[in-house]
């Protein structure tokens, strides 16, 4: 059971921290922020991925939430270092 739950806390956790940093005015918050997202959502759906092997055995889709994870990690980081105030708008992150 726990195993299903962690990662929709973690995504939904992440879109808080989105939404929040969404209505946060320019700071070195609303960078920290948007980190935050970034890497909550991408633990969601690694652990959502590591789960979906462990528990119905699916190794290719529990791979691929994986390479997800680091997509979204990945770009989180590199937003965060071209960016760490938020000034750049969200369209324009790639």
């Amino acid at each position: 059971m726990a195993m299903r739950v962690i990662p929709t806390s973690l995504i939904l956790l992440g879109l808080i921290f989105a939404l929040v940093a969404a209505s946060t005015k320019l700071s070195p918050r609303k960078g920290l922020l948007r980190l935050a997202a970034s890497v909550t959502v991408s633990l969601g759906f690694a652990s959502g991925g590591v789960a979906q092997v462990i528990l119905e055995g699916r190794l290719w889709p529990g791979c691929l939430g994986v390479v997800v994870a680091g997509f979204l990690s990945w770009v989180g980081i590199t937003k965060y270092n071209r960016d760490p105030e938020g000034r750049t708008p969200a369209a324009s992150i790639l």
